[in-house]
């Protein structure tokens, strides 16, 4: 079972920051889980919210704000929000990286700075996973870069989250994991795919998601 660091290691340092990010790398994780929102200036920048006050010490949203505006934030601890390009050249190959697209609209953005860092020979297809809720964004991805790993987000599995997961080629369908049991790990599996289970911070509910065979957990606790 792999263990994915949410946010980064979000329990302990400031969710997705550079050193969240470093935190997880550090502790050994697989993957690197963080969020994408595209901001008025047109970067992508690394962040949950739609808005700023829950995680820094401004407030508005996201999509209004330039980079320069975004970047005058405090994230926790003094650390700024950081950019895609920032996040991975942190991380720079160290493990995979799950991608959620969190932000509207923003799939091609992030096909442009995936292609520049295969380009760049800084990593290759394998390193990264493209996650969303917002499945017609995610399809509009993968017809950008089908050879990148998809992942369907969803509460729980449907029939129509594994139609489409069937439809992106997905790697994964991660799942909340009050909502795993045996019948969704056979599930998942008999339709061909993994099951990350989030979020995931107990070491009990930990060692549940591994005796039921989940194939992998985020976690903020790395």
């Amino acid at each position: 079972m792999i263990i994915i660091g949410h946010r980064g290691a979000a329990g302990l340092m400031p969710e997705n920051t550079l050193s969240s990010f470093k935190k997880a790398i550090e502790m050994g994780v697989d993957m690197v889980e963080f969020d994408v929102h595209k901001c008025r200036s047109g970067e992508l920048v690394v962040i949950h919210d739609f808005t700023l006050k829950r995680t820094t010490n401004l407030n508005g949203y996201i999509k209004n704000k330039t980079l320069e505006q975004l970047k005058s934030a405090n994230a926790g601890n003094g650390e700024t929000i950081p950019t895609l390009d920032e996040s991975l050249q942190l991380i720079n190959a160290g493990c995979r990286i799950n991608i959620e697209l969190k932000g509207r609209d923003c799939y091609t953005e992030l096909a442009d700075r995936i292609e520049y860092q295969l380009n760049s020979n800084n990593y290759n297809p394998g390193h990264f996973l493209v996650s969303s809720f917002n499945h017609r964004q995610l399809t509009k991805f993968h017809n950008i870069m089908p050879w990148i790993n998809t992942a369907v987000l969803v509460a729980k599995p449907t029939r129509a989250s594994l139609k489409l997961a069937s439809g992106l080629k997905a790697e994964s369908i991660n799942v909340d994991y009050r909502s795993v049991d045996s019948n969704t790990v056979e599930l998942i599996h008999n339709a061909g795919f993994r099951i990350y289970a989030y979020t995931v911070n107990s070491d009990s509910h930990k060692e549940k998601m591994k005796r039921l065979g989940v194939d992998g957990v985020f976690t903020n606790f790395p």
